[in-house]
């Protein structure tokens, strides 16, 4: 039914001139391609494969450490730039001491623990600004 509804299209599309016979054989020559499916199964496929930005906002915010009553201002170059992050006494040691780091999502930035930054560091070395050294002193 279908290949005489292509051949009444085919056969009116001759007579207006549109197309010339000669075109017309070498159409009905070609295989027909499968239509469904293909992009199904691509989207499907799409769809399994995580986004990288989503796995590391997950990872990130499973993990970040809480800024809550943060008083003091930590500096920090990125680039050219000097940027600032609130942070407590506690966490302002962590940083210095390379106990915790500073990673970036999107336009902000998140305080994580250094078994966190060291994951990023493998996967997402972008996302990390800030991991200092470890020390073993503490003040």
């Amino acid at each position: 039914m279908a290949s005489m509804a292509k051949n009444a299209l085919q056969e009116q599309l001759a007579k207006a001139g549109l197309v010339d016979e000669e075109r017309l054989r070498k159409e009905d020559r070609r295989p027909a391609r499968p239509r469904r499916g293909g992009r199904r199964r691509q989207q499907r496929q799409a769809d399994q494969r995580p986004a990288p930005q989503a796995s590391l906002a997950e990872l990130i915010y499973t993990n970040y450490l809480p800024r809550f009553g943060a008083e003091l201002d930590y500096h920090f170059t990125e680039g050219p730039k000097v940027r600032w992050i609130a942070v407590t006494r506690e966490q302002r040691r962590a940083l210095a001491n390379g106990e915790a780091a500073i990673v970036a999502v999107g336009d902000a930035y998140e305080l994580v623990p250094r078994d966190v930054a060291e994951q990023l560091r493998s996967s997402y070395p972008d996302a990390l600004r800030v991991l200092n050294p470890r020390s073993s002193s503490r003040r």
